[in-house]
């Protein structure tokens, strides 16, 4: 049975990095789409979509965490989940400090 269920959490694991990587990939080419049909149909005007990834970042993050934790570098997590070495410094700053 405890086989089964670590199984079963590796999965969902794997199936939200995956999710995550496919939502970081996706959204430019998305945004990139939407603005060259507006502005075909709207005469060379773009449009502005505010980035509101509450929720994605969330779940990002905590891949990011779960990463940090068990000893991925900090400039190997920024270039795998494309985010700012800074940033990846801050998350691993909240990992050090939960694990004390």
């Amino acid at each position: 049975m405890a086989s089964t269920d670590s199984a079963k959490k590796r999965l969902a694991e794997i199936a939200a990095q995956t999710v995550a990587m496919f939502l970081n990939e996706s959204i430019p080419q998305i945004v990139n789409a939407i603005n060259v049909r507006y502005s075909s149909e709207f005469g060379g005007e773009q449009v502005h979509i505010s980035k509101d990834n509450g929720e994605r970042n969330a779940v990002r993050n905590e891949l990011i965490r779960r990463d940090l934790a068990a000893g991925m570098s900090t400039r190997a997590v920024a270039k795998k989940y494309h985010i700012g070495k800074s940033h990846a410094a801050r998350l691993a700053k909240q990992v050090s400090s939960t694990s004390t």
